[in-house]
């Protein structure tokens, strides 16, 4: 097992909009259960970063590990991206599209 990093352009919510969301749903289990059950990944800064660091979505880009990538037309991505994950979870919180590295 080793360290992976690479670079990611995201869309979602930090922690405290994340959890914002999960409390104002009926849903009984913890954030992690939570993203599991609708598919939506945790986007981490760096390796074992606690879910306060973390940003919580959909990738839009990414590159592989360690590596650099070749991106276009990432503007309609980003707002493709984030009209879906808004309509997913159908609440008033707009996604934000977030430029990281991405650890795990």
């Amino acid at each position: 097992m080793g360290i992976e990093y690479r670079g990611v352009i995201c869309v979602g919510y930090d922690y405290d909009e994340a959890m914002e969301i999960l409390n104002n749903t009926n849903y009984e289990g913890d954030l992690y259960d939570f993203c599991e059950e609708l598919g939506i990944t945790s986007y981490s800064p760096y390796f074992d970063a606690p879910y306060q660091d973390c940003i919580f979505g959909e990738e839009v880009e990414s590159s592989d590990d360690y590596c650099f990538t070749n991106i276009s037309n990432v503007d309609q991505k980003i707002e493709e991206a984030i009209e879906k994950l808004n309509k997913k979870l159908q609440v008033s919180i707009r996604a934000k599209a977030y430029l990281m590295a991405h650890g795990w």
